[in-house]
């Protein structure tokens, strides 16, 4: 085996164990929200034994919270678990010997939206958060910096943009390079 296809099987099971990853934190988000639910729904009671002030914020403004953090996760674990997999698939007909398959370009490009969606939910859920945290710590006298503990990104990175824009271009590649090998075949 050539150490080209040595690197595509590392980066294929790699690959593989982030989706397994996603899948796992997907599942503990999902876990996290249902626990919140059945909080938020025994708030008088409080038979659950949960403070009444969680950082200085009241209980269900704690909840509110929580549960934006919790379904701002859920979202990108479920973004991040496509975009695994659709590489995934890339890397599975570059190990066949066949990458340049017009479905590649397809899924390049579905691999970059992809990441454009996961940087744009972490961006608005912690807009979100922060408004709803903002809005309401002046009433519940706790300090504005109790944002950090819910917050999981706060700005879109230069990097995850650079990588987004690389995965467009080698979508075209990906559809260039099918075209031409179309165009090759017909012409043999």
């Amino acid at each position: 085996m050539q150490e080209g296809h040595h690197l595509l099987a590392v980066t294929f099971w790699a690959l593989k164990a982030a989706t397994a990853l996603c899948l796992a934190i997907a599942t503990l988000a999902a876990i996290g929200l249902a626990i919140i639910f059945a909080s938020a729904a025994n708030l008088d009671g409080n038979h659950l034994g949960i403070s009444a002030s969680v950082y200085g914020l009241a209980r269900a403004t704690f909840f509110k919270a929580g549960a934006v953090t919790l379904v701002g996760v859920l979202v990108c674990a479920g973004l991040g678990l496509s975009a695994f997999r659709m590489t995934a698939l890339i890397v599975g007909t570059a190990i066949a010997g066949d990458p340049f398959v017009s479905e590649n370009a397809r899924r390049l490009a579905l691999v970059g939206w992809l990441l454009v969606a996961f940087m744009a939910c972490q961006f608005a859920t912690h807009l979100v958060i922060g408004w709803i945290v903002e809005r309401l710590t002046p009433a519940h006298h706790a300090a504005a910096s109790i944002l950090s503990n819910f917050s999981f990104g706060s700005g879109i990175s230069p990097v995850g943009f650079l990588a987004i824009l690389l995965i467009f271009a080698l979508s075209q590649i990906f559809h260039r390079g099918s075209d031409m090998r179309s165009e090759l075949e017909g012409t043999v």
